[in-house]
């Protein structure tokens, strides 16, 4: 859940799912039978195997045809994984419309798995389970419990913590097809500090809006995609809990580019519970429409209320640009437990082979919003006295600016200007900027680190330290463990 509920812990896709594979030299081949080896011998010789590749071929072998997307005209991927997150620009609501492929040889869990009844059953029936483990530590100028905050997510000052322990279960449909429907599933689960960020009203909220307990679970995804190739060049229809559709940066942390999050990120709705219809209209043209119970809310709970989404995406024949215009939710906007209106445009655009920017900017708000909250992980608003309620709305602007310095590093710059009009969304009514440098390591296809400096800053009251610093410097890191 995002929004400043963090501030209180004293007493806090779908992105296109492209699996990271392998650098430029794959490792070897797990053995695909079962053997005398334990399923634990069989995991660890997974991750081994990735620190000892072999040899890269001859200069005169054949480079196998790519394969895993529609040919022509079909936009190409604009970058490669790893070092990147991903390797379409993200967007959430459907998988990659011609460019995804049903799962197969899989990650280290699937491939210890690999020769026994149950990973072959799942094998044949193109079903993966895999996920990641993601700790970290920072170390602040601000001091004790939700010393960091409003920054997100490490709230906590100077603290190790365990961020997410993350597991998928899913199915990706064939959309690199045009003859038959398809369908997909995921279903994913999250237990750590993160569950804060991530958690829906009515599905096990009570731990956040009651308990207040540091660590927690969340069922962040679960929803079914059906693919029919005949609407326009593809379309699916996504239902379940969904990741909602704007956003450069991810809760599910393996697929963000940081560590650490940005205001804008931090203070967004997560979620959305409904359905939604994607279509590429064209090779460049892409429009969702969706319908659902409000952001970070389940179906039937009071705060629920139909919510419309409506979004277009355009991507240049290189895929060197990607625009995407997006109304993440439309409502009465009425105070609710996240019920943000919420406007955004995102633009990507490559420099060169190494060099990629992209852009956030959006307009979120809620009206009536009280003085005094009435309900529970819901935050109030500053309004100028004597109203007691009224419109708390927030203006977000963000800038990232990505290198790739080596197929196992990237550098990171993002810069943010965060204006909280009301203190409704972190507590204090001032406008902030927030600067990261971060620098990403893979030590292996499973394995990455990503340590960053951070500086944040409140020109309208002192946000940091709870409520007695303007400013505030911090050094964090994680490491990922996927499997």
């Amino acid at each position: 859940m995002r929004r400043s509920v963090i501030r209180s812990l004293s007493a806090t896709g779908l992105f296109v799912s492209v699996p990271a594979a392998v650098f430029a030299q794959s490792a070897p081949a797990v053995q695909t039978t079962p053997s005398d080896q334990s399923f634990i011998e069989r995991l660890f010789d997974a991750y081994a195997a990735e620190f000892n590749p072999p040899p890269p071929p001859p200069a005169t072998q054949t480079a196998a045809a790519p394969s895993g997307r529609l040919p022509p005209p079909f936009p190409p991927a604009p970058l490669s994984s790893p070092p990147w997150p991903w390797t379409d620009w993200p967007f959430n609501g459907t998988p990659s419309l011609g460019g995804s492929t049903p799962n197969s040889e899989g990650d280290n869990l699937m491939k210890a798995l690999s020769g026994t009844p149950a990973g072959d059953f799942l094998k044949d029936n193109h079903i993966e389970i895999w996920g990641w483990v993601d700790a970290g530590f920072n170390v602040s100028t601000s001091n004790g419990v939700n010393g960091n905050a409003p920054a997100g997510y490490d709230f906590n000052s100077n603290t190790a913590q365990l961020n997410q322990a993350v597991i998928y279960v899913e199915r990706l449909p064939d959309t690199t097809q045009q003859d038959h429907i398809d369908w997909g599933f995921r279903v994913v689960g999250m237990y750590g500090t993160d569950y804060r960020e991530v958690t829906m009203e009515g599905i096990f909220s009570n731990v956040l809006t009651q308990s207040n307990a540091l660590y927690g679970y969340t069922p962040a995804n679960f929803y079914f995609d059906l693919y029919i190739p005949w609407v326009g060049q593809g379309s699916d229809l996504r239902v379940g809990r969904y990741t909602t559709l704007p956003d450069i940066e991810a809760d599910l942390d393996y697929q963000s580019v940081f560590d650490t999050h940005s205001l804008q990120y931090t203070y967004d709705p997560f979620t959305q519970f409904g359905a939604v219809w994607s279509t590429r209209l064209t090779r460049n043209w892409m429009v969702q429409v969706g319908l659902n119970a409000g952001n970070d809310v389940a179906p039937w709970e009071p705060d629920a209320r139909p919510t419309v989404t409506a979004c277009l995406q355009w991507n240049s024949d290189s895929s060197w640009d990607n625009i995407y215009v997006c109304d993440n939710g439309s409502n009465d906007a009425k105070f609710g437990f996240n019920n943000e209106n919420l406007y955004e445009f995102v633009w990507y655009h490559k420099v060169t082979e190494r060099l990629w920017m992209a852009t956030e900017d959006y307009y979120e708000y809620q009206i009536d919003v009280p003085t005094v909250s009435t309900i529970p992980g819901a935050n109030p608003a500053l309004c100028p006295p004597p109203a007691t309620e009224c419109t708390a709305g927030v203006y977000s602007s963000t800038l990232y600016v990505m290198y790739q310095l080596t197929d196992r590093d990237y550098l990171g710059l993002r810069n943010e200007v965060f204006d909280d009009m009301r203190g409704q969304r972190t507590g204090f009514a001032s406008w902030y900027t927030e600067n990261t440098l971060a620098w990403v390591h893979w030590l292996s296809p499973s394995i990455e680190v990503r340590p960053e400096i951070r500086y944040d800053h409140s020109y309208n009251a002192a946000a940091y330290n709870n409520g007695t610093k303007n400013s505030q410097f911090a050094f964090a890191s994680d490491m990922i463990i996927k499997f």
